[in-house]
């Protein structure tokens, strides 16, 4: 992060690299909900992987996916948010996806990329298993476990992509951004110790006007 590089000195600037946005510091939070057009283009491709496909794959209830995305849409910032869709399901399973999707508002969904999920969702899921049994009795086992994987990897991608971006893909390209990084420092330290030198020299410095010789520690006798 940026953010925390710039308080050990180690980046000239506390911004995120990527949109340049020169009101917030990037912190761990801005790199998921970073507004640049390659970074949104990036993070919807990664919550499709995770969330549509990878927790399809286990068997989610059609509902709970449907509701973990419009979540993560408006969570992260992503503009085309999911429109809405009727599922015929029991009404005792949207109560309870509805009761999670409460108890995951109060726990924060940033909390929820995190991994840090509410454990409503598997009674909501132990009902969509119990209303549509699937074919193989070994699919829904492990759903839990299964699925906050896949949500962890949400931030993990979103993380790996932005390193990439920064500080590219291959040994060469590393090594070439950190030259430009270390020569960009150079030219700042360069032109702070100029600037620094130009003031003491211009006529801004004055010097303190010397006290008359009948004041007496700033009172004038």
């Amino acid at each position: 992060m940026q953010a925390f590089l710039h308080k050990q000195m180690r980046t000239p600037s506390p911004y995120c690299p990527i949109c340049t946005n020169s009101f917030l510091p990037e912190t761990a939070a801005h790199v998921l909900t970073c507004q640049h057009p390659s970074a949104i283009a990036a993070c919807l491709t990664t919550l499709d992987q995770c969330i549509k496909i990878r927790c399809k794959s286990a068997n989610t209830s059609p509902i709970i996916l449907h509701c973990w995305d419009e979540c993560l849409h408006c969570e992260l910032g992503l503009p085309d948010k999911p429109q809405h869709h009727k599922f015929q399901h029991p009404p005792w399973i949207e109560a309870a996806v509805k009761e999670a999707r409460q108890h995951q508002n109060i726990i924060g969904w940033n909390g929820f990329i995190r991994g840090i999920i509410s454990s409503k969702w598997i009674h909501a899921q132990h009902l969509h298993l119990k209303a549509f049994p699937s074919k193989d009795p070994k699919h829904g086992k492990g759903w839990a476990y299964t699925s906050t994987k896949h949500i962890l990897q949400l931030g993990i991608h979103s993380w790996k992509w932005r390193n990439e971006y920064i500080y590219g893909k291959t040994i060469q390209e590393n090594r070439a951004k950190a030259c430009k990084s270390v020569i960009v420092l150079m030219q700042i330290h360069h032109l702070s110790s100029l600037g620094f030198q130009l003031c003491m020299k211009s006529h801004l410095t004055y010097a303190l006007p010397k006290a008359p010789d009948n004041c007496w520690h700033g009172f004038i006798t």
